[in-house]
């Protein structure tokens, strides 16, 4: 069987990149934060934060305020909830 046909082999997950969704939740879990802060926390490079901050602040998850800190609204409140609850129905052990 070849690499990427292993869906069903849950042990070994290592071959998979990170999902975009994993990637918001590891940015909007760091917030409050500066931008550098959550560059490293998030493990993105600072073009790769920029294209992901821009996205999550169109769409009303996140801003900055007059401090340059980034932080949640309410709807990101909301996302992560939902987020929480559907790993938790899923079964993953690492609910963050």
């Amino acid at each position: 069987m070849s690499r990427n046909n292993r869906l069903s082999d849950t042990t070994d997950n290592t071959w998979l990149k990170r999902s975009r969704l994993e990637t918001f939740c590891d940015i909007i879990e760091t917030l409050p934060a500066k931008k550098t802060r959550i560059m490293y926390k998030a493990n993105l490079s600072h073009v790769m934060l920029q294209k992901f901050l821009g996205y999550l602040t169109l769409r009303g998850l996140i801003y900055e305020d007059d401090k340059g800190i980034w932080q949640r609204t309410d709807k990101c409140i909301e996302l992560l909830n939902a987020i929480s609850t559907v790993k938790r129905i899923l079964g993953e052990t690492h609910v963050k």
